[in-house]
């Protein structure tokens, strides 16, 4: 097995202000490439389709009609909760999507199409009508145009990118944690030690263990989180042991973070939503598992903490003596601390990019 590792795809960025026709210059080229191959060319780029990410879906059909002028076929993607290019909207079922966003579940398979515990397929009752399913056609097209925002979650039917091309800053759509969002991933520091983790079955002796465990993990944390009196970014020195002289009960390492993180998504808390459910039958669920809901949110955010902890701990630079990620915050005398941090550009999209953006530094890249 070769230890080699791949190279990053290239990318390549143009600093241009509106008005310049970057983005008809782009079509253009791509359309070159697709309706008259280079025979030096790579195959991938006129079989495979091109992705094309924008700051909103209000520009996708502009876009879209570039690229049809040149004979080339663009399908334009918008999220569940946009409206689509005559006014409607998208999903027609938002009570479950928002049931599967509060409860951190997959939105496909509880909100659209999935399988019971029985293995029996469950659809949405609209799915056949749905305007977002629809928009996805048999065959793949040339262009797939897209919201920056689809760069962070993973879309099974986009399939392969030849390339992408991005209008405008890209990196502000992954934020999490930051401004009114970052009250959702926001813990009490206090909590953190004292908060009871629930098994789903306690007479399982490994799940017991298990609990255990992460018991004294969080209690470990929170005692290091503690050390450092005033707020502000986490420091480095909480985690290391004091005067240099290894202690297991008041030091942390990175393997204690990555344990922690496996516990964390071990003991999650286990729901099934099903698609098909009836307004009612939410409102129900909701009540049934009220604890659930609040136990897997606090699970969530715990695994968000433990990654930034864990990337903090592993940095090779010991001249990062403070956290950016990880910040101490005191609300109503309640010391909490707050995480933040950007969602990584997910794997089918890592491939050849051309970013064209206004705000990039006049620097040659």
């Amino acid at each position: 097995m070769s230890d080699t590792i791949e190279p990053p795809p290239p990318a390549f960025a143009t600093q241009s202000t509106t008005g310049l026709g970057k983005t008809s210059i782009f079509v253009e080229e791509v359309a070159n490439d697709r309706v008259h191959p280079r025979a030096d060319g790579a195959k991938e780029m006129y079989t495979l389709p091109w992705g094309y990410l924008i700051p909103t879906h209000r520009l996708g059909e502009n876009v879209a009609d570039l690229y049809r002028e040149q004979g080339l076929m663009a399908c334009v993607i918008r999220s569940r909760d946009a409206l689509s290019a005559d006014g409607e909207p998208m999903c027609v079922a938002p009570e479950q999507v928002e049931l599967a966003v509060a409860f951190h579940a997959p939105i496909q398979e509880t909100c659209c199409k999935g399988k019971d515990a029985k293995g029996k397929e469950r659809r949405c009752r609209f799915f056949g009508e749905c305007r977002y399913q629809a928009q996805f056609p048999d065959e793949p097209p040339d262009v797939f145009i897209a919201a920056h925002q689809m760069m962070f979650h993973a879309q099974e039917r986009f399939g392969e990118f030849a390339a992408i091309g991005i209008d405008e800053s890209f990196w502000e759509a992954g934020l999490w944690g930051i401004g009114k969002d970052e009250s959702n991933w926001t813990i009490e520091i206090d909590q953190i030690a004292k908060r009871e983790i629930p098994i789903d079955d306690p007479h399982k002796k490994d799940k017991k263990e298990a609990r255990r465990n992460l018991a004294d993990l969080r209690k470990l944390l929170a005692k290091l989180l503690q050390r450092q009196t005033g707020v502000g970014g986490v420091r480095r020195d909480i985690f290391d042991p004091p005067d240099r002289n290894w202690d297991h009960d008041n030091t942390m390492v990175a393997e204690h973070c990555a344990e922690a993180f496996r516990l964390e998504w071990q003991l999650m808390p286990q729901i099934e939503i099903l698609p098909d459910m009836s307004t009612t039958a939410i409102k129900n669920f909701y009540i049934k598992h009220k604890q659930k809901l609040q136990d897997r949110r606090f699970a969530h955010r715990m695994i968000a903490l433990w990654e930034a902890v864990n990337d903090f701990l592993k940095r090779m630079h010991k001249d990062s003596t403070v956290s950016g990620r990880i910040v101490i915050k005191e609300f109503d005398r309640k010391r909490v601390v707050a995480v933040r941090g950007v969602w990584p550009v997910r794997k089918q999209w890592k491939v050849p990019a051309m970013i064209m953006d206004a705000t990039l530094p006049a620097l040659p890249m």
